[in-house]
């Protein structure tokens, strides 16, 4: 899908109306006309990629969020009351908790009122309380409402540093990794109504896999330690294969270096994915382990470590 100016701005025009004469005579033709002149939101200078047009994260997060929209835009109206892997929760109820993330995040970000959730545990329910105003809405209504806020966060995060120290519930960092949080957040949750509805799962492109499974090595020993299964002094050689793959050397511990590995995995990268956001289950997940397996529960578990719904 190609994310131009145009792509953006007719999606939301989409997004604001159902029908096009709902909006102001010519609106849509004077915006449209004024971004091809150059005017703009501000974007902070840091993300511009060492090579022109390479995706990064903010990119990420903004083509895998169009292309959930564009998913939920799909949808027949029996389709949103449809159960979901998400335990009691309908295809609808995962677009109003989407609604109430992005809400929560604005706030972090200072353009909502700030809220106190710290906890993993707290995300469900704070999301949902943030999205409470759509109770009665029409499901039409509450995608256009998801999209809305994902235009918010998107040029709040744009006019932000990439090095920005944001929190998250339990998870404090740059809004760089945070961004990878939440694309892969949106792509489960695209998993989890695509599988509702009986369509395809998304295998993503290379592109993203590659950013997504960079950053889950990176902080792969911060997951060890935060739930409560750090190894120090071990190291693992991660081999993920296909698409977006690649072999990392994996301290296991936070705050040390990689030494020689104690245990080596190969994984899919997909599979090592969606096992990161608890949609595998374990008996599903193929792992060939080389050297010492008693270090093969812990990596699996740090894993999921930022995995909230």
């Amino acid at each position: 899908m190609e994310l131009s100016t145009d792509r953006l701005l007719r999606m939301a025009f989409d997004a604001t109306a159902d029908d096009p004469g709902d909006l102001p005579d010519g609106m849509e033709e004077r915006v449209m006309a004024r971004c091809r002149g150059g005017a703009k939101p501000s974007q902070h200078p840091d993300w511009a990629g060492p090579v022109a047009g390479a995706m990064g994260s903010l990119g990420a997060f903004v083509k895998t969020a169009a292309e959930l929209v564009d998913l939920l835009d799909s949808l027949a109206p029996r389709d949103w009351g449809r159960p979901t892997r998400v335990e009691g929760a309908t295809v609808r109820d995962l677009v109003e908790h989407l609604v109430g993330v992005e809400r929560y995040l604005l706030g972090q970000l200072g353009r909502r009122p700030h809220r106190h959730a710290p906890g993993r545990e707290d995300h469900w329910p704070v999301t949902m309380s943030e999205a409470s105003d759509l109770a009665g809405e029409p499901d039409t209504f509450v995608a256009r409402a998801w999209w809305f806020e994902v235009l918010a966060v998107v040029a709040a995060c744009g006019e932000s540093a990439p090095d920005r120290q944001v929190v998250f519930h339990h998870l404090a960092g740059s809004l760089r990794g945070l961004l990878l949080v939440r694309t892969f957040e949106l792509w489960t949750h695209g998993d989890d109504v695509r599988h509702a509805v009986g369509r395809p799962l998304d295998l993503l492109d290379e592109t993203r896999l590659s950013l997504m499974a960079g950053e889950l090595m990176r902080v792969l020993p911060l997951g060890l330690a935060l739930s409560g299964c750090p190894q120090p002094g071990r190291t693992a050689r991660i081999d993920l294969t296909g698409p977006g793959g690649g072999s990392f050397h994996v301290a296991l511990a936070p705050g040390e270096l990689p030494g020689d590995p104690d245990i080596s995995l190969t994984v899919d990268v997909v599979d090592l994915c969606r096992w990161a956001s608890n949609r595998l289950a374990h008996d599903d997940l193929d792992v060939l382990v080389e050297g010492d397996r008693a270090l093969l529960e812990p990596i699996l578990v740090g894993a999921t470590a930022f995995a909230s719904d």
